[in-house]
Order: structure tokens, then sequence, then C-alpha cells
């Protein structure tokens, strides 16, 4: 069964109390009764209708004769339809049957536009049901589960709800959640997903906007429990943990595997007495992909929060094969490896921190076989990366920043790939860039002994990257115009996360094609084949086509009189039409254009197409083609 937590009846049924009655739209109302006034037959087979005072004995079939919702869960079966009118609703949407397939689903549909304006004292229930899709209602929580490894929940899809409690997702096989709302600040409010009684796979997590918090005890505010092969993409979460909390954590990974986590954005305004996670790998995290995302330690907080990419408890060093690609994390601590893991890759990242921005010290053995590339370490305080306790490192073009004078900034070992990093410090010298296995402190560059000795840090150089903003609170690290970070002397001409804008400069293509298709007496019809973006390639931004009674050339085309309404490009080699109305018969007119790509750069001019407009209508009408005889 989903493991729910308790929720006292007298607190929960208080919290519905405390809401208005949702109002019904009269106008929605209206539009859908005329809608089916219109029609000369009843409402198709399998749709139906739902109202807060609704009635096992009506038919369903229309807004006037609603049923109850307790009469949709018991009736509805696979292809039926269910649309609720605006209300307040005792009860949840927990139907009793599944759908047969995605052509044949089950389907609620509230208001997505307005989901508060159908309002459930219940839940979404939908433990063990297939097929099912439910539609912009307000329920206190979203729970979709198994009964058992054999009797799940699968393919169903919950899309532009609000849930003013909690998320749980528990064996779930190919669902989707999309577009919802998910807590409401006040009470318990939590987003898990268990592995219990089999693991949830293969869904997906889009867009949804989560506010959680006020979590006293475990079960985490965030927990997910072996996910396998889930996708996150593009959710916003704010997570704030109260003082009263104990032993409880904002953010928990337990064996999740093969996810993707892309575009998302977690906050945490922790309160508590302790560090808390806002971001925890603990114990057979494996194969996770991790772009685009950013985490947030947020200072309004208490305490500090932790950042923690592989810690580990009955299994230490289960951890390993995660990717991180452009990611921001900033947190008021040191952020680190608390357990070893093996074949881990950082490419394009940003982490900060008052202390160590990336740390292995607390490793109980080596990591292994790490590639840390393209990123940015930055810390405000100290020692910005301790990367010692690791075998096979590679650690090549990034960007290690202290705005400190510690020795060293950065901790490397001795037996590693390194090379091609940016190393400074603001208050210290090149002599602090990097310690060799935590034995002393010595620069970088080809005059390095260890580039002597190694080949390492050979193409390293100690000198400012020249940050957009190097506050902590306001950090940005993109590099300023005459950045060390940027140039020739790097081999891929940049280091750290973030590589040089290169402007556009490429314009679209010349049209060279531009022909009168057809010529009337007060109109023609032009043709050509549609540039690109960048020459022949992709889509242009726009056209500027302009007409005159005078050859048109380079000199006086911005005199020329612009077409009323520019045509649209299309992708680059279609053949592209135009109609321009309103010319004089017996006119000579000539007709040339550009085209313009997003970056603002234009084309030559096109060829310049001409000709001389009918002196009279003579284009006959059009035969009429449905002449009968009069009934």
């Amino acid at each position: 069964m989903i493991r729910r937590l308790p929720r006292a009846a007298a607190r929960a049924a208080a919290r519905v109390a405390r809401r208005p009655a949702a109002r019904a739209t009269a106008a929605w109302i209206a539009t859908l009764a005329a809608g089916l006034a219109l029609a000369t037959a009843p409402a198709r087979a399998g749709e139906y209708w739902v109202s807060p005072g609704g009635s096992a004995n009506n038919s369903g079939t229309s807004p006037g004769s609603p049923w109850s919702l307790a009469k949709a869960n018991a009736t509805l079966a696979a292809g039926d339809v269910c649309r609720l009118l605006p209300g307040s609703y005792s009860g949840s949407i927990a139907p009793a049957g599944s759908g047969a397939s995605n052509a044949s689903r089950i389907t609620f549909i509230g208001n997505p536009a307005d989901p508060a304006s159908v309002r459930l004292s219940g839940s979404i229930d939908l433990t063990s049901q297939k097929y099912v899709t439910i539609k912009g209602v307000q329920v206190n929580d979203i729970a979709v589960g198994a009964l058992s490894a054999s009797n799940r929940c699968e393919q169903d899809s919950v899309l532009d709800c609000r849930a003013t409690g909690s998320l749980w997702v528990a064996g779930a096989l190919r669902c989707h959640f999309a577009r919802n709302r998910i807590g409401d600040g006040a009470g318990e409010d939590r987003w898990n997903i268990y592995k219990d009684p089999i693991r949830t796979t293969l869904c997906t997590f889009r867009d949804n906007v989560a506010t959680l918090g006020g979590v006293t005890a475990q079960p985490h505010c965030i927990l997910f429990d072996r996910a396998t092969a889930c996708e996150f993409t593009g959710n916003s979460v704010s997570v704030t943990m109260p003082s009263n909390a104990a032993d409880v954590h904002a953010r928990v990974h337990y064996g999740v595997n093969n996810c993707i986590f892309r575009d998302n954005r977690w906050s945490l305004v922790n309160n508590t007495s302790y560090n808390c996670y806002i971001f925890n790998q603990r114990d057979s995290c494996r194969f996770n992909l991790f772009e685009r995302d950013t985490v947030l330690d947020l200072p309004s907080g208490r305490t500090p929060s932790f950042i923690r990419f592989a810690t580990a408890g009955s299994y230490p060093g289960s951890n390993g094969h995660n990717t991180f690609v452009g990611c921001l994390f900033k947190s008021r601590m040191t952020m680190d490896y608390q357990n070893d893991t093996r074949g881990d890759r950082w490419f394009g990242c940003v982490l900060v921190s008052p202390d160590r921005a990336f740390d292995f010290s607390q490793v109980f053995s080596n990591n292994d076989s790490l590639t840390v590339q393209h990123c940015t370490f930055a810390s405000t305080g100290g020692t910005a990366v301790d990367a010692a306790k690791n075998s096979h490192l590679a650690f090549v073009s990034n960007i290690v920043y202290s705005a400190a004078s510690a020795c060293p900034a950065m901790f490397l070992p001795t037996a590693a790939r390194t090379d091609s990093n940016l190393v400074f410090e603001v208050g210290g010298s090149a002599g602090n860039a990097v310690s060799q296995g935590g034995s002393g402190c010595g620069p970088v560059g080809p005059g390095s002994s260890w580039c002597a000795s190694s080949g390492n840090e050979c193409h390293s150089a100690w000198a400012s990257p020249a940050f957009a903003d190097p506050g902590f609170a306001t950090f940005d690290a993109h590099p300023l115009p005459g950045s060390a970070a940027v140039g020739a002397a790097w081999k891929d001409g940049y280091v750290g996360a973030y590589a040089p804008v290169v402007p556009d400069e490429i314009p679209p293509a010349a049209v060279r094609d531009l022909a009168l298709q057809r010529i009337l007496d007060q109109s023609v019809v032009l043709s050509w084949t549609a540039t690109g973006n960048d020459g022949a390639l992709g889509v242009a931004a726009a056209y500027d086509l302009r007409w005159s009674t005078q050859p048109i050339n380079d000199q006086n085309f911005a005199g020329a009189t612009p077409v009323p309404v520019a045509p649209q490009p299309l992708p680059a080699g279609q053949e592209q039409t135009y109609v321009l109305l309103g010319l004089a018969p017996g006119t000579t007119y000539s007709f040339a254009l550009k085209a313009r790509d997003a970056a603002g750069n234009w084309s030559a001019l096109s060829n310049v197409a001409g000709g001389t407009t009918d002196s009279s209508d003579r284009t006959a009408p059009a035969p009429v083609q449905d002449l009968s005889e009069a009934p």
C-alpha cells in the first residue's frame, strides 16, 4: 500500500472549511449548455457530467442532469470522459475501473485553467488503476501507487491540478505528472517516490511547481527511493524546513538510477538547528544525468544546508557513473563527496561556497575515475577544491577561484591528469595555486615543478578570471571582456563553465530567384525560394519586401514602399509565394526583398523582379458549379 502520513481528520476538515467554496462560473456553464442545445442528438456515448449537487439517479449525460462524484467513480469505464462542473465536492477522485489503452482511457476533466474552481475535499487516488487521466481539479493529496508488484498503476496522467498537500508515487509505471502545483506552505507537504511494493519506473514529472515544507519527522520532505529510468524536467521546487524538525531532511535520493534531471530548480530555506540536506545521493545512486539543474541553499535560512554528491549508509562505495552538465550548486557550507564513488563526470558546472566548493576529504577510500572538465569552483573564504583523495582523476579546463589567500587554492592528487586550469586567489600569490597530494603549495604553469616532474598543469595559469560578479550572494561566473579565462592560450578557447558568447555574424543568403508568378490589373503574385538564418541554413527571422514604380537598387531600397503585411519566412529551400493587392492598372512596378536573422544581420538585396500590371480586368468570373432547379 502507499505509505501516507497520518493527517488528523479534524485538521483536514478544518483546512477544507477555511477555504471559500468554489464559485460556479456562470459563463462557462452557459457556454457548455449552449453547445449542447445546438446539438440535434444527445451527448455522445461515454461523456458524462458531474456536479457537487449531482445525483446517482440522474442520467449524467448533460450539465442539467449531472451525476454525483461517487456515481462517476463507481460507473466510469474505458473510453469514458467525465466533466466536473465548478464547485466544492465532498470526496475523492478514485475510479473503481481502469482504462484499456491510451486510446481508450478514463478521463476526468475539471478546469485546467483554474483548478481551484473544481475543489474536492479529498484526494486523487489512483492506486493500481491504469490508463486514467485527471485534469484541472484541486485536491488535498495526489496518490498514485501499487497494491502489489503485479497490481500496479500504469500509464496514468495527472495534469494541471492543484494539490494543497503532497504528491505520493509508489510502484507507478509509465505515469505522467505535468503542470501541477503541489503544497501550499501550510501543514506537512511532501513529494515522495517509494520503492514499495515495486520500484517506480519510467515516469515523467514535467513543469510542476512545488511549495513544500512543515515536515518535522521522517519520511523526508523530498524522498526519491529507487526511482528508475524516470524523467524530471522543468520543475520548480522550494522547501522550507521548520525549526522544530528533527532527523529529517529536505531532499534525499536512495538507489535512484538511470534517471534524468533537467532544467529543474531546487531551493531550501533551512530553519532547523542542523545541516539539513537539499541534495544527497545516498546508496546505489547510479547512471543518473543532471543537466542544467539549479540547487540552492538560500541565505534566509537559519542554518547552512548540505549538498552531498555521494553518501552511504549500508552500501558504501555503491554510488557512481552519474553525470552533471551545466548545473549550478550553491551552499553556505562545504559541498562534498562524503563517500567514494566511481566514474562520475562533470562538465560546465558552477559550484559556489564560502568554504570548499568541491571536497573529497571525507571519503573512506579514494574516488576512482572522475572526469571534471570546464567547471567553475569558487570559494569566498578558503581552499576552493580538495580532490586529493582521487585515483585516475582527470581535472582539465576548470577555473579554481578563492576570494581568500589559502594555501593552496586546490588540492590535487599526484597521480592524475590535470592541465589547462585557471587558478586565482584574490588575496594570495601564484605560489599558493596547488598542493600535490597534500604536500606544500606551489605554482602552476610551464615553469612549475609539477609540470617538470609529471607533465601536469603545464598549460595552466594563475590569473583573475574577471567574473561578472564574484560576490557570494549574487555570484555570476560569466567572464567579463578581457578575462584571462578566454583566449587562444586555452585549447578550447576558454576555461571554466561558460564559453564566450560568439556573436552571430552570418547573415541570411540573398534571395536570387524572386519572380512575378502572375500579373493582374491590380495585383501580382510573387514567388521565391526561402533563404536561411545562417546563409542558406535554418529559417530566417523576417523579410522586408518592398515595391516601387522606379527600378530598385541598393541605394534606393530603403525609400521603396514596404508591403502592408510582411511575409513570414519558411525553412530554407522551400518555395514561398506572396499576393500583393491594391496596385494601379497599367503601371510598371519593381519588387525586391531582404531577409533578416535573429541576431539582426540583413542579407544582401535580392534580384529585382519587375513587370507591368494589366490595363484592365481581364479575368472572367469563375463558372457556377452548383446550379440546380429549385425544389
